[in-house]
């Protein structure tokens, strides 16, 4: 149901996916139920792969959902990955 909820309520350029998040270095995350990424311009990496690949930099938010609040420090993980976005340039 929160799926319903999330697609409803977000603007049409996010899509709400599942997978992991990978970073620059190549570390990965925990499987996340619920991944908020800009579909736009966006797509995961190995897309025919079952779990989905999402460059972090793509990554809107990511929800996992829990029925133990003890599981907190499994998501501080995903929040420790790096991003490594493009410079312009000036």
């Amino acid at each position: 149901m929160v799926i319903y909820f999330l697609k409803d309520s977000l603007p049409k350029r996010f899509g709400v996916r599942t997978g992991l998040i990978i970073s620059p270095e190549e570390k990965l995350s925990k499987q996340a139920d619920f991944v908020i990424v800009d579909k736009q311009n966006n797509a995961p990496i190995y897309p025919e792969m079952d779990k989905k690949l999402w460059p972090i930099e793509s990554v809107y938010a990511l929800i996992k959902v829990k029925t133990h609040l003890n599981s907190v420090k499994k998501g501080q993980k995903s929040k420790r990955l790096k991003r490594r976005f493009c410079d312009r340039g000036s």
